[in-house]
């Protein structure tokens, strides 16, 4: 990535950096610990949890803390924060985290956003094997404050409450559509961070209480199959005889139910194809005639 996408980072954001990574490696701790307390038996174990616990909590305060102050002291920081708190999903803790580990926000594309993210599809195919798609190679802290993000919009939003009941509907797993939902959180974040604007200012609302739909950026999540964390759905188009996507030709259904019943042309096997014409080239013409 250039310069110009993502600047040298100045003092004031390494310390920003630094502290949020700090806040997250104390929140696991804090996990951690709370497992083990959870399993404890011995009384003076319990006791000794609870301290840790305890100790763990207030520095987490702390941290959290001077990383709001920090935040809030520069201007286009806080300004970037009201942007994405106005976000459905996205709180205080998640803005956080994207102020401080995607600083390219606003400056980038969509697809570019998507894949620091995390939250975009890539494709892995061989020759004629349909292969999957798969996330992968972004930024882990980034991918799970969005699909947390993303599971709370799908909840709490209508905008994104639509598109993830109709791919449910669809068939899709519960993990394939929140991934969507978070790549349109991306897509949406990047763009009103780009133009300046609030999520009650942007047009999202406006057009989806007219058209019941909202005009989001339809992912490759939504189309085309990939794998959560294990979980694998659907697979890219195959292609016909002639070399074409078999989804591209008029005759193919559009619905996702009757793409499901329909029957998938299969290439021939060109290797099936050439040992047939070795082994009948060696014969006279009159038997490769009748072969």
């Amino acid at each position: 990535m250039s310069e110009s996408l993502r600047p040298v980072p100045t003092a004031d954001q390494v310390t920003l950096k630094a502290l949020s990574t700090r806040r997250r490696q104390l929140t696991e701790l804090i996990a951690i610990e709370k497992t083990r307390l959870a399993q404890a038996l011995d009384p003076m174990i319990v006791d000794s949890h609870r301290a840790v616990l305890q100790v763990l909590t207030q520095a987490c305060a702390e941290v959290e803390a001077e990383l709001d102050r920090r935040i809030a002291a520069d201007p286009a920081l806080a300004r970037k924060r009201t942007i994405l708190t106005s976000i459905p999903g996205i709180g205080r803790r998640i803005a956080g985290v994207l102020i401080t580990d995607m600083p390219e926000l606003g400056r980038i594309d969509r697809k570019a956003a998507a894949s620091l993210a995390d939250m975009a599809p890539h494709p892995s195919q061989s020759g004629a094997h349909p292969g999957r798609h798969a996330i992968a190679g972004g930024r882990p802290c980034l991918r799970t404050a969005f699909y947390m993000a993303g599971m709370v919009a799908a909840r709490a939003c209508p905008a994104f409450r639509k598109p993830y009941r109709a791919m449910r509907d669809a068939g899709k797993p519960a993990k394939l559509a929140i991934v969507a939902t978070g790549r349109r959180l991306v897509t949406l974040a990047n763009a009103l961070i780009r133009d300046d604007k609030t999520f009650d200012q942007s047009n999202l609302l406006a057009c989806e209480a007219t058209s019941g739909t909202a005009p989001l950026v339809t992912t490759g999540a939504a189309t085309t199959g990939f794998m959560i964390r294990g979980v694998r759905a659907g697979r890219s188009p195959r292609r016909s005889a002639g070399g074409t996507p078999a989804a591209a030709s008029s005759s193919w259904p559009t619905s996702s139910p009757e793409r499901a019943a329909a029957p998938v042309p299969r290439p021939c096997r060109r290797s099936h194809s050439r040992r047939w014409s070795a082994s009948t080239s060696s014969l006279p013409s009159s038997a490769r005639s009748t072969a």
